[in-house]
Protein backbone atom coordinates (compact mmCIF):
# COMPACT_ATOMS: atom_id res chain seq x y z
CA UNK A 1 0.00 0.00 0.00
CA UNK A 2 1.32 3.58 -0.78
CA UNK A 3 0.56 6.48 1.45
CA UNK A 4 -0.59 9.49 0.89
CA UNK A 5 -1.62 12.76 2.60
CA UNK A 6 -4.78 14.43 2.02
CA UNK A 7 -5.76 17.98 3.27
CA UNK A 8 -9.44 17.43 4.47
CA UNK A 9 -11.43 20.76 5.82
CA UNK A 10 -14.08 20.74 8.27
CA UNK A 11 -17.19 22.24 6.80
CA UNK A 12 -18.81 22.67 10.62
CA UNK A 13 -15.83 24.77 12.35
CA UNK A 14 -13.62 25.84 8.69
CA UNK A 15 -10.16 24.21 10.28
CA UNK A 16 -8.10 22.16 8.18
CA UNK A 17 -6.55 19.42 9.62
CA UNK A 18 -4.13 16.48 7.92
CA UNK A 19 -4.81 13.03 7.15
CA UNK A 20 -2.72 9.98 6.20
CA UNK A 21 -4.43 7.55 4.00
CA UNK A 22 -4.27 3.85 2.23
CA UNK A 23 -4.24 4.03 -1.29
CA UNK A 24 -3.93 0.25 -2.86
CA UNK A 25 -1.82 -0.40 -6.02
CA UNK A 26 -2.72 0.44 -8.81
CA UNK A 27 -3.02 -2.95 -10.86
CA UNK A 28 -0.77 -4.31 -13.47
CA UNK A 29 -0.55 -2.13 -16.78
CA UNK A 30 -2.07 -4.35 -19.96
CA UNK A 31 -1.59 -3.45 -23.25
CA UNK A 32 -4.70 -5.00 -25.23
CA UNK A 33 -6.18 -4.49 -28.72
CA UNK A 34 -9.24 -5.37 -30.12
CA UNK A 35 -9.98 -6.90 -33.57
CA UNK A 36 -11.88 -8.86 -35.48
CA UNK A 37 -9.68 -11.76 -37.16
CA UNK A 38 -10.23 -14.79 -38.84
CA UNK A 39 -10.71 -17.51 -37.09
CA UNK A 40 -7.42 -19.07 -38.69
CA UNK A 41 -5.36 -16.85 -37.03
CA UNK A 42 -5.27 -18.33 -33.78
CA UNK A 43 -5.72 -21.14 -31.72
CA UNK A 44 -6.52 -23.30 -28.85
CA UNK A 45 -4.21 -22.74 -25.95
CA UNK A 46 -2.27 -25.90 -25.31
CA UNK A 47 -2.88 -26.03 -21.81
CA UNK A 48 -6.35 -25.61 -21.56
CA UNK A 49 -7.35 -27.66 -18.95
CA UNK A 50 -11.19 -26.92 -19.32
CA UNK A 51 -13.39 -28.89 -20.75
CA UNK A 52 -16.80 -27.25 -21.78
CA UNK A 53 -19.64 -27.96 -22.95
CA UNK A 54 -19.86 -26.94 -26.84
CA UNK A 55 -23.53 -27.90 -27.59
CA UNK A 56 -24.69 -25.30 -24.94
CA UNK A 57 -22.51 -22.43 -26.07
CA UNK A 58 -23.55 -23.07 -30.00
CA UNK A 59 -26.92 -23.56 -28.89
CA UNK A 60 -26.11 -19.96 -27.02
CA UNK A 61 -24.09 -18.53 -30.42
CA UNK A 62 -27.69 -19.75 -32.38
CA UNK A 63 -29.34 -17.68 -30.45
CA UNK A 64 -27.74 -14.74 -29.37
CA UNK A 65 -24.77 -14.19 -31.31
CA UNK A 66 -20.90 -14.36 -30.32
CA UNK A 67 -21.02 -11.94 -28.01
CA UNK A 68 -18.00 -10.31 -25.80
CA UNK A 69 -14.65 -11.49 -27.10
CA UNK A 70 -11.56 -13.91 -26.96
CA UNK A 71 -8.40 -12.57 -24.66
CA UNK A 72 -5.14 -13.76 -27.10
CA UNK A 73 -1.99 -13.91 -26.07
CA UNK A 74 -0.48 -11.87 -28.84
CA UNK A 75 3.10 -13.38 -29.54
CA UNK A 76 1.60 -16.99 -29.94
CA UNK A 77 -1.95 -16.57 -30.67
CA UNK A 78 -2.71 -18.83 -27.79
CA UNK A 79 -6.76 -17.77 -26.41
CA UNK A 80 -6.65 -17.16 -23.27
CA UNK A 81 -9.82 -16.37 -22.38
CA UNK A 82 -12.41 -17.94 -24.58
CA UNK A 83 -11.29 -21.29 -25.81
CA UNK A 84 -14.29 -23.15 -26.21
CA UNK A 85 -16.47 -20.17 -27.43
CA UNK A 86 -13.95 -19.94 -30.16
CA UNK A 87 -14.17 -23.61 -31.05
CA UNK A 88 -17.98 -23.29 -30.95
CA UNK A 89 -17.78 -20.17 -33.56
CA UNK A 90 -15.58 -22.50 -35.35
CA UNK A 91 -18.82 -25.12 -35.56
CA UNK A 92 -21.05 -22.71 -36.12
CA UNK A 93 -19.76 -22.02 -39.48
CA UNK A 94 -17.92 -17.99 -38.06
CA UNK A 95 -15.30 -17.04 -40.01
CA UNK A 96 -13.99 -14.30 -38.16
CA UNK A 97 -14.31 -13.40 -34.12
CA UNK A 98 -13.49 -10.39 -32.33
CA UNK A 99 -10.37 -10.73 -30.28
CA UNK A 100 -8.85 -8.92 -27.87
CA UNK A 101 -4.95 -9.10 -28.01
CA UNK A 102 -3.09 -9.07 -24.85
CA UNK A 103 1.16 -9.02 -24.46
CA UNK A 104 1.52 -11.48 -21.88
CA UNK A 105 5.18 -13.58 -21.02
CA UNK A 106 3.80 -17.41 -21.55
CA UNK A 107 3.77 -17.48 -17.27
CA UNK A 108 1.67 -14.62 -16.99
CA UNK A 109 -0.43 -16.26 -20.16
CA UNK A 110 -0.89 -19.23 -18.18
CA UNK A 111 -1.72 -17.59 -14.55
CA UNK A 112 -4.66 -15.73 -16.98
CA UNK A 113 -5.86 -18.84 -18.31
CA UNK A 114 -5.92 -20.78 -15.19
CA UNK A 115 -7.85 -18.02 -13.29
CA UNK A 116 -10.71 -17.52 -15.95
CA UNK A 117 -11.63 -20.89 -15.12
CA UNK A 118 -11.21 -21.10 -11.63
CA UNK A 119 -13.05 -18.02 -11.18
CA UNK A 120 -16.07 -19.94 -12.01
CA UNK A 121 -15.14 -23.29 -10.45
CA UNK A 122 -15.64 -21.34 -7.09
CA UNK A 123 -18.63 -19.17 -7.94
CA UNK A 124 -22.51 -19.94 -6.59
CA UNK A 125 -25.59 -18.99 -6.99
CA UNK A 126 -28.38 -17.29 -5.46
CA UNK A 127 -31.07 -20.22 -6.26
CA UNK A 128 -33.76 -18.30 -5.35
CA UNK A 129 -32.86 -15.38 -7.48
CA UNK A 130 -31.98 -17.60 -10.19
CA UNK A 131 -35.51 -19.65 -10.40
CA UNK A 132 -36.98 -15.75 -10.83
CA UNK A 133 -35.16 -15.20 -13.56
CA UNK A 134 -35.42 -18.29 -15.15
CA UNK A 135 -38.97 -18.57 -14.89
CA UNK A 136 -39.17 -14.79 -16.55
CA UNK A 137 -37.27 -16.07 -19.26
CA UNK A 138 -39.39 -19.20 -19.64
CA UNK A 139 -42.61 -17.22 -20.63
CA UNK A 140 -41.11 -15.71 -23.57
CA UNK A 141 -42.14 -17.33 -26.92
CA UNK A 142 -38.13 -18.61 -27.13
CA UNK A 143 -38.20 -20.19 -23.82
CA UNK A 144 -35.14 -20.91 -22.41
CA UNK A 145 -33.21 -21.63 -25.39
CA UNK A 146 -29.70 -19.90 -25.51
CA UNK A 147 -29.69 -20.05 -21.60
CA UNK A 148 -28.12 -23.10 -20.69
CA UNK A 149 -31.07 -24.64 -19.38
CA UNK A 150 -33.97 -25.88 -19.92
CA UNK A 151 -37.12 -26.78 -18.56
CA UNK A 152 -36.40 -30.02 -16.37
CA UNK A 153 -33.33 -27.98 -15.07
CA UNK A 154 -35.88 -25.07 -14.06
CA UNK A 155 -38.34 -27.24 -12.26
CA UNK A 156 -35.69 -29.69 -10.65
CA UNK A 157 -34.09 -26.29 -9.50
CA UNK A 158 -37.83 -25.18 -7.85
CA UNK A 159 -38.03 -28.77 -6.89
CA UNK A 160 -34.85 -28.54 -4.61
CA UNK A 161 -35.93 -24.92 -3.38
CA UNK A 162 -39.34 -26.66 -2.62
CA UNK A 163 -37.62 -29.22 -0.18
CA UNK A 164 -37.36 -28.49 3.14
CA UNK A 165 -33.27 -30.08 4.28
CA UNK A 166 -34.59 -30.02 8.03
CA UNK A 167 -37.24 -32.81 7.37
CA UNK A 168 -34.64 -35.06 5.52
CA UNK A 169 -31.74 -36.41 7.99
CA UNK A 170 -30.74 -32.64 8.14
CA UNK A 171 -29.24 -32.97 4.12
CA UNK A 172 -28.54 -29.56 4.47
CA UNK A 173 -25.76 -30.36 6.55
CA UNK A 174 -24.72 -33.52 5.12
CA UNK A 175 -24.25 -32.15 1.84
CA UNK A 176 -22.56 -28.38 2.99
CA UNK A 177 -20.86 -27.26 0.11
CA UNK A 178 -17.59 -25.85 2.60
CA UNK A 179 -16.59 -29.05 3.48
CA UNK A 180 -14.01 -30.78 1.38
CA UNK A 181 -15.17 -34.10 -0.17
CA UNK A 182 -13.32 -36.13 2.40
CA UNK A 183 -15.41 -34.29 5.03
CA UNK A 184 -18.54 -34.69 3.30
CA UNK A 185 -18.28 -38.45 2.86
CA UNK A 186 -17.24 -38.96 6.47
CA UNK A 187 -20.49 -36.73 7.35
CA UNK A 188 -22.59 -39.14 5.31
CA UNK A 189 -20.89 -42.26 6.79
CA UNK A 190 -21.57 -41.05 10.29
CA UNK A 191 -25.19 -40.41 9.61
CA UNK A 192 -25.77 -43.90 7.97
CA UNK A 193 -26.39 -42.77 4.54
CA UNK A 194 -24.78 -44.27 1.01
CA UNK A 195 -25.61 -42.85 -2.24
CA UNK A 196 -26.09 -43.57 -5.95
CA UNK A 197 -25.14 -42.34 -8.81
CA UNK A 198 -27.31 -43.28 -11.67
CA UNK A 199 -25.57 -42.08 -15.79
CA UNK A 200 -28.49 -41.85 -18.09
CA UNK A 201 -27.93 -40.84 -21.85
CA UNK A 202 -28.34 -36.99 -22.35
CA UNK A 203 -31.21 -37.79 -24.88
CA UNK A 204 -32.90 -39.39 -21.65
CA UNK A 205 -32.21 -37.31 -18.71
CA UNK A 206 -34.80 -35.13 -18.90
CA UNK A 207 -37.36 -37.79 -19.30
CA UNK A 208 -36.37 -38.91 -16.07
CA UNK A 209 -36.13 -35.68 -13.99
CA UNK A 210 -39.68 -35.28 -15.42
CA UNK A 211 -40.67 -38.80 -14.24
CA UNK A 212 -39.17 -38.30 -10.95
CA UNK A 213 -40.72 -34.85 -10.01
CA UNK A 214 -44.28 -36.73 -11.16
CA UNK A 215 -43.43 -39.11 -8.71
CA UNK A 216 -42.60 -36.74 -5.66
CA UNK A 217 -45.70 -35.53 -6.20
CA UNK A 218 -48.06 -38.16 -6.83
CA UNK A 219 -46.39 -39.87 -3.41
CA UNK A 220 -46.42 -36.55 -1.65
CA UNK A 221 -42.93 -36.63 -0.78
CA UNK A 222 -40.16 -33.87 -1.45
CA UNK A 223 -37.16 -36.06 -2.41
CA UNK A 224 -35.57 -38.19 -5.35
CA UNK A 225 -34.55 -40.57 -2.79
CA UNK A 226 -38.08 -40.93 -1.43
CA UNK A 227 -39.30 -41.51 -4.49
CA UNK A 228 -37.47 -44.12 -5.80
CA UNK A 229 -38.16 -46.22 -2.31
CA UNK A 230 -41.72 -45.87 -3.50
CA UNK A 231 -41.37 -46.38 -7.12
CA UNK A 232 -39.29 -49.98 -6.26
CA UNK A 233 -42.07 -50.85 -3.64
CA UNK A 234 -40.00 -50.74 -0.41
Amino acid sequence: MSKMKEWLSANDTGQTVSATVDLPELPPELTQDYELVPVDRISTHPDNARKGSLDVIRESIRTNGFYGACVVQRSTGHILVGNHRYLAAVAEGLAEVPVVWVDKSDLDARRLLLVDNRSTDVSAYDEDLLSILLTAVSEDDAGLAGTGYDDADLQALIAALDTDPATDLDYGILLDDGKTPGERLQSWQDAGIRSLILPYPVSEYEGIVAALAKARTEHGVDTNAEAVKHLLGL
